[in-house]
């Protein structure tokens, strides 16, 4: 299911046609990212991030749209708050964020 709702998004997201990408430096930031969320606890959105990584080798427009599509509307990646025992985490929420918006410029 998960393969063919990406290819629903990649025609859905028209801002993802043709740019010139740093794939080495945008996966290094989904590894983190990915470490970060899956330490709080958030492996469905590591496992999206891991899957957009790998996707970046075969074919880096179709996991452009990917990411770009995580990003945008409700309960969407940019809504993520890591929490431990009911407390925000405050430095991996910072750490989280940061490294969302890098991604989010390296994107575009």
């Amino acid at each position: 299911m998960w393969k063919s709702w990406s290819r629903l998004r990649r025609n859905i997201c028209p801002w993802t046609r043709n740019a010139q990408m740093d794939i080495p430096e945008i996966q290094a930031v989904l590894t983190e990212l990915a470490t970060l969320l899956r330490a709080a606890g958030k492996e469905s959105w590591a496992r999206g991030l891991e899957r957009a990584r790998a996707l970046f080798n075969e074919n880096p427009v179709a996991a452009k749209s990917d990411v770009l599509c995580m990003f945008g509307g409700a309960g969407s990646l940019n809504d993520v708050v890591l929490y431990r025992d009911g407390q925000p985490l405050i430095a991996e929420n910072n750490a989280l964020h940061a490294s969302l918006s890098r991604l989010y410029a390296l994107l575009h």
